[in-house]
């Protein structure tokens, strides 16, 4: 039986004196596209960088592969979890191209620069977010929408096992939208690289399409997780999201808007 990519036993998260989940048992699996689901300050955000490793659980544990996620060096955590934050912060002044290769930081040894192969997954990384030509542009001359396609491209260039989302659409144009998780999944499809992902989504129905399971946050650390079509429904989602919903029949299955 393959190890799962990441899995938690008992997991009990907490922020600010609120529980975000209890007693959350699940494994993510290669090949496994992972939606999180719940209403604003529910603590979506909190679970993501718990699961990243980047705050502690209140109890319980994380294993990415065989170990403990807290004792791990960074350096192995960032070439396995790639964490694609909710909102983008240039810090210092670059160019897209510099911002690109820094995905290929934890796969450099100390002082060691960006090579040829460096490079060239950058570019195609680039070039799969239409990005391709904008190398020498500074990022805050960037739009929103062409920002967060360059965050994603420093993650498909980081090249990690694990990709974790934080509303990785946000900024972006239907198309934009649709094409970008669609390179996910190819990613996350590849059998050779051993890949999956979790993402935050406030669109029931890009979960709908681009997720094989789910993860509910109800609050007050009750917790939902299991196959997207065993769990999706009318009833679960109304409460939810503490408000009536309804599904109408699409061309690829049920759509569900609020009522």
């Amino acid at each position: 039986m393959n190890t799962a990519l990441l899995c938690t036993q008992k997991l009990s998260v907490e922020i600010s004196g609120k529980t975000v989940c209890q007693q959350l048992d699940m494994a993510i699996n290669a090949g496994q596209r992972w939606g999180l689901l719940g209403i604003n300050g529910v603590g979506k955000t909190t679970l993501l960088h718990t699961l990243a490793g980047l705050r502690a659980p209140a109890q319980g544990e994380i294993r990415l592969g065989d170990a403990l996620l807290g004792a791990l060096p960074r350096r192995t955590v960032a070439q396995k979890i790639g964490v694609l934050l909710q909102a983008d912060d240039d810090a210092f002044p670059g160019t897209v191209m510099e911002t690109v290769l820094s995905g290929r930081h934890p796969w450099l040894g100390q002082w060691q620069w960006e090579g040829a192969n460096d490079r060239m997954l950058a570019l195609a990384a680039l070039d799969d977010v239409g990005l391709d030509g904008f190398e020498q542009r500074q990022v805050n001359t960037l739009s929103g929408g062409e920002r967060r396609r360059l965050a994603l491209a420093t993650l498909f260039t980081q090249n990690p096992q694990l990709f974790l989302l934080d509303e990785p659409t946000n900024h972006l144009d239907p198309h934009h939208q649709i094409s970008l998780l669609r390179l996910l999944d190819q990613r996350v499809a590849d059998t050779a690289n051993q890949r999956a992902s979790i993402m935050i989504l406030h669109d029931i129905n890009l979960a709908t399409r681009f997720c094989d399971h789910l993860i509910l946050l109800f609050g007050e650390g009750e917790v939902l997780c299991g196959p997207a079509e065993d769990i999706l429904t009318v009833e679960t989602l109304t409460r939810l999201y503490g408000h009536p919903v309804i599904a109408v029949e699409g061309p690829n299955g049920p759509v569900f808007l609020p009522k």
